[in-house]
């Protein structure tokens, strides 16, 4: 029973990995045109690059493409060059990140899709600090129990 439990496991894992690779260009976010897509090393994020355009007027797009949404947190960088838009919703993707680069001369956006990965393993670490949790308190529990019934003499019938 526990190889039948466990080969499933290891077939529902394996299922979400291949999902996650064969869905990531379908991210589902807005994008701002006249964009030049650039190759990324990470298959979650979708990166463009805008040429002659200025960082406010991405921001104002992306201000009035999502001005009606809810669960979206607007965080400005601490250097001051850029935007990152946080989604705690049911998007495909989690957050944008819009950087005005000088070095790299333009505006780029990075669009980061919700990764699998991360989502299994948060879970999988909740789940175990559950039972880590019990333990310690289980333990806990034969001691100070050990302890309490050699203090306290028994009631004599």
């Amino acid at each position: 029973m526990k190889r039948i439990v466990f080969i499933l496991l290891i077939i529902f894992m394996t299922s979400l990995g291949v999902y996650a690779s064969m869905n990531n260009q379908n991210v589902q976010a807005p994008v701002y045109p006249q964009g030049e897509a650039c190759a990324s090393q990470e298959a979650t994020r979708i990166q463009f690059q805008y040429k002659g355009i200025p960082l406010d007027e991405i921001i104002d797009y992306y201000k009035s493409e999502l001005k009606d949404e809810k669960d979206i947190k607007w965080e400005t960088m601490q250097d001051g060059n850029g935007v990152i838009i946080h989604d705690w919703g049911s998007r495909e993707w989690h957050k944008i990140k819009i950087i005005d680069r000088a070095d790299q001369e333009g505006v780029f956006v990075s669009i980061y899709k919700n990764s699998w990965t991360w989502i299994v393993g948060t879970l999988v670490i909740r789940f175990i600090g559950v039972f880590v949790v019990l333990l310690v308190l289980l333990i806990s529990m034969y001691i100070s129990g050990g302890i309490i019934s050699r203090l306290v003499p028994e009631p004599e019938k």
